[in-house]
């Protein structure tokens, strides 16, 4: 999560609180997604985030402990990041847009132009990479029914893998001890994946996580 937006945010939102109501996080995303999409308010982007966070999150945190509140808010930031397509186009111009060439936003789906022999040889591969948008490279492993991903830090995310064609597949979410990454993924969450192209060192990508509106274009490497 960037710090600067998330100490402002954390500021922001413990000033005036009311009184606390009853927390579903899952809502409370989605009502401030709905926040985002429906505010058209002429405004920057930075007074923008800090006054609907403050309005729809702050009455949250109230009476809980700071790192409570802090880890409130930074699942409420990557959720919003996964699923709020309105919130994401803001996130991104505060944060500069996607500067990691390897990453970028689409409104279409690309067809693959994968061939069989090219599929083939994909699902045989084991080891593969790709690198965060903050320029970490995750190193992932690959078997016929199983995806994981090894961070920087150490970490690791665990999923499972189900092919469904010859060129896309479908990951699945069973736990992960990365922070960043439990706020992302719950418990049965998918992604599914299509290899459009082969090129010198690396696969072109798309990903959607099935049910959002987002579509990433990323490269992976093998």
């Amino acid at each position: 999560m960037n710090k600067r937006l998330l100490s402002i945010t954390l500021c922001v939102c413990i000033i005036g609180c009311t009184n606390k109501p009853k927390l579903n996080k899952d809502l409370l995303v989605t009502s401030i997604c709905n926040s985002f999409q429906n505010d058209d308010s002429i405004e920057p982007d930075s007074i923008k985030v800090v006054r609907i966070f403050k309005r729809d999150l702050a009455p949250y945190l109230q009476g809980i402990s700071d790192d409570s509140a802090a880890a409130l808010t930074n699942f409420i930031y990557v959720r919003l990041q996964r699923d709020c397509v309105a919130f994401k186009d803001i996130s991104d111009r505060l944060n500069g847009g996607l500067k990691n060439s390897d990453w970028s936003d689409v409104d279409i789906e690309p067809e693959s132009e994968i061939n069989e022999k090219e599929s083939a040889a994909f699902f045989k591969l084991q080891h593969l990479k790709y690198r965060e948008l903050n320029g970490d490279t995750v190193r992932a492993s690959m078997t016929d029914s199983t995806w994981e991903d090894l961070f920087a830090d150490g970490t690791y995310s665990r999923l499972s893998l189900s092919k469904i064609n010859k060129s896309e597949f479908v990951i699945t979410f069973i736990e992960s001890n990365n922070k960043s990454r439990r706020n992302f993924s719950k418990p049965g969450e998918q992604y599914r994946y299509k290899i459009l192209k082969k090129n010198d060192g690396y696969y072109s990508m798309f990903m959607q996580a099935v049910g959002s509106k987002i579509k990433l274009l990323f490269k992976l490497y093998y």
